[in-house]
């Protein structure tokens, strides 16, 4: 009886093996790098975070302004299941967060532009490093302005594959 109930475990782990699809049997390769985005007056934190495997880089647009992509990447718990599957980006833009800036700016200086600017600076710093992934953007309250912003520009349309914005 025993050599019975061996061979049918056997057999039962050959059955749901064969079951399995391909790309669960294919561990995942992740990645996690912080790299510096210089621009103007600001150096920038950019994390990379997630499935390496995928093509897709999702860019995270963070609110405020003044809010921390790279701090809700250090402490949320949600952004794991988006990293199963895809490489996030966060990155703490001009003037907030962990960015660095040799001055802080006047109200007055403080325009959209800056931030498309180095919005394009992060996008080609994301080509240099991952080549041939397709960058969608991920735009959250100011995100979503300053995401705005840049995707109704003509000449930037070529820079991503898609957009999401959530609440702004």
């Amino acid at each position: 009886m025993c050599f019975l109930r061996r061979t049918s475990m056997l057999l039962l782990f050959v059955l749901l093996g064969a079951c399995a699809s391909e790309e669960a049997l294919v561990p995942k390769k992740q990645i996690e790098q912080l790299h510096w985005v210089t621009f103007g007056q600001s150096t920038m934190p950019l994390v990379l975070a997630g499935n390496a495997s995928s093509d897709i880089v999702l860019l995270k647009l963070h609110g405020g302004p003044g809010a921390s992509a790279v701090q809700e990447y250090q402490a949320s718990d949600w952004v794991d299941d988006f990293e199963q599957d895809y490489v996030m980006a966060y990155w703490d833009q001009p003037f907030a967060g962990y960015s660095i800036n040799r001055r802080f700016p006047s109200i007055a200086e403080l325009d959209l532009a800056i931030y498309r600017q180095a919005l394009v600076e992060v996008v080609r710093s994301i080509n240099r490093i991952l080549p041939g992934k397709k960058i969608v953007f991920w735009g959250q309250s100011w995100g979503g302005l300053v995401l705005s912003d840049f995707i109704t520009e003509p000449r930037l349309q070529s820079l991503y594959a898609g957009w999401i914005n959530e609440s702004g």
